[in-house]
């Protein structure tokens, strides 16, 4: 299997893309310090002194470099200019689509760096990013054409939502990009499956597993780079877009196709719902606008930490709950009963797990929007 894969693209595209990011830090490492991009500790953020907050242009440039590397194994000859090929051609329009409305991503996540935006003009943002993905054929495809409308907003949710998730994981060293490869390193097993190929999915997940994983080097505590909110909006992008168009189950086997994707982003989803529905159970937040802008330090590494845990090994220890979500995820492979018999017990056991998370006892401290 794996002579297998070294001969294959997807090789070369993982392994451009680490090159990528990791050459690019220590460049933007300095850049940062001498333009004063930096992130200094303030409020909720407890880190030791300023951190460049540059990270999500490396990790764009290596994915786009990764994904240009894939270009190799296609026919250029129809389209009259590189440009038309990426707008036009089939079927990778959708991944030119994806790096296109990723560059719109990192862009307003910049933005929100360096002069913060409030928290639901940035959805508005997000929710028009994903309808100009439609364009790109980027949509979700649960319902027949007479309900496309609900297609369109499912979308939405999952892209908007996805993308905040990740962005909100992104609390602790190593966090957020630890969570990025496990969740591409599942949807490239997918992906590149012998049963159900999807060549154009498995060239993405190859791009930003090798980005995430260069990135990661210099991000792991002690952090000497951050994601920013650029780099968190953009892997949670990436990773939404990848998952709408997965194919993940058969008209047969519908549930599979509506629990794969939850189940590869399980860990920011899973963080994001607990951490919500815990501030509602506490009365840390009242109403759906501070659910949405409310920034804390009592998400699940946090908790984690409170339990005993370092730092480091409460990183470690999300990437294996990401692992386990999964290993689920590739039951599916299987019966259907067995699959479902898996979300059922990872289902008891994220339950159980929330229990014995709620009783942290984390330090108490004013709401931060």
């Amino acid at each position: 299997m794996w002579r297998h894969f070294l001969g294959t693209p997807h090789f070369a595209i993982l392994v451009v893309a680490w090159l990528a990011a990791l050459i690019q830090m220590p460049l933007l490492i300095r850049l940062a310090h001498r333009i004063g991009a930096v992130d200094r500790p303030r409020d909720y953020k407890a880190h030791g002194g300023p951190v460049p907050f540059l990270g999500g242009l490396a990790v764009y440039v290596a994915f786009a470099l990764g994904i240009l590397v894939s270009t190799r194994d296609w026919d250029l000859r129809p389209y009259s200019s590189f440009l038309q090929f990426a707008l036009e051609g089939a079927p990778l329009r959708p991944l030119f689509g994806i790096a296109i409305g990723g560059a719109f991503v990192l862009l307003l996540g910049l933005l929100d760096d360096f002069r913060p935006i409030n928290a639901m003009l940035k959805l508005l943002i997000l929710f028009l990013i994903a309808l100009f993905l439609r364009h790109f054929d980027i949509r979700v495809r649960l319902f027949p054409e007479r309900l496309e409308w609900v297609n369109v907003l499912i979308s939405l949710l999952w892209l908007s939502g996805v993308t905040s998730a990740m962005n909100s994981l992104d609390h602790m060293d190593g966090n957020c990009a630890g969570a990025a490869a496990v969740c591409s390193a599942f949807t490239f097993a997918f992906a590149w499956s012998r049963e159900n190929p999807q060549p154009w999915l498995s060239y993405a997940a190859a791009a930003l597993l090798g980005s995430s994983l260069g990135f990661l080097q210099f991000n792991f505590k002690p952090a000497r780079i951050f994601l920013g909110n650029s780099g968190a909006f953009l892997v949670g992008f990436l990773l939404a877009a990848m998952t709408i168009l997965g194919a993940w189950g058969t008209k047969d086997e519908p549930i599979k196709a509506i629990l794969i994707p939850p189940l590869l982003l399980g860990v920011p989803l899973y963080d994001i719902t607990l951490a919500t529905l815990l501030r509602w159970k506490n009365g840390t937040v009242k109403t759906l606008y501070e659910a949405v802008v409310y920034c804390g330090r009592d998400h699940l590494s946090h908790r984690l930490v409170a339990l005993g845990l370092s730092e480091r090994a409460a990183v470690v220890a999300q990437y294996g709950l990401g692992c386990l979500f999964g290993m689920v995820a590739l039951t599916s492979r299987y019966s259907l009963q067995v699959f479902l018999y898996g979300v059922g017990c990872l289902t008891v056991f994220l339950v159980a797990l929330a229990v014995v998370l709620d009783r942290a006892p984390l330090p108490r401290e004013e709401p931060k929007a």
